[in-house]
């Protein structure tokens, strides 16, 4: 079968399509089709049978649909020809009208401090402002997910405001085509 992918210095990421999330409530059909060690530990933090029934549920309303919603983190050890799936993240559907998209993921535990969060989000912002659509990537975190919040900031977010429930706070990215001042009416 064939994927969306985009290829870093250590990592693939893989677009989700509907069969490809589906498969992973049947493991073995699941590391077939991705072609990569599947660690004990999958899948990470906030990734869990809901929210792949709803984003396969969301990629069979379309092909348009693909890239938007998740992407699968493909650890490429190239000395030991071996590929090892890391984490997934992607964006919460399509842009809304004003070019807006929120960005997440999740590097399973044993693969964290490595900077490959930072390598994946970097690809995917990159990935979601080729699309000349796109203006903005906003992300959501906790402020005690120092982490996460430093994955953001190397990868150009500021932050903005309070986020979506109490406690979360907001950060974003611009297009470099776009400017401040075109986006402050987002919020």
């Amino acid at each position: 079968m064939t994927y969306i992918s985009i290829t870093t210095d250590r990592l693939e990421l893989i677009a989700g399509t509907p069969e490809l999330v589906q498969s992973e409530m049947t493991p073995s059909r699941f590391t077939a089709l991705i072609d990569a060690h599947i660690p004990k530990t999958w899948p990470p933090e906030g990734h869990h049978a809901g929210t792949m029934e709803l984003t396969a549920q969301r990629l069979r309303e379309g092909s348009d649909q693909i890239g938007w919603w998740c992407w699968y983190f493909v650890l490429l050890d190239k000395s030991k020809n071996e590929r090892k799936l890391i984490g997934i993240g992607g964006f919460k559907g399509q842009a809304t009208p004003d070019g807006m998209v929120e960005i997440g993921y999740s590097v399973l535990p044993e693969f964290q401090r490595f900077g490959y969060a930072t390598e994946a989000v970097n690809a995917l912002i990159s990935w979601a402002f080729s699309h000349v659509t796109i203006e903005v990537v906003i992300a959501e975190t906790l402020p005690e997910l120092i982490s996460s919040i430093r994955v953001l900031e190397k990868n150009g977010f500021i932050k903005i405001a309070g986020g979506s429930e109490p406690g979360v706070i907001k950060f974003m990215r611009l297009a470099r085509r776009a400017t401040l001042r075109d986006r402050v009416m987002v919020w």
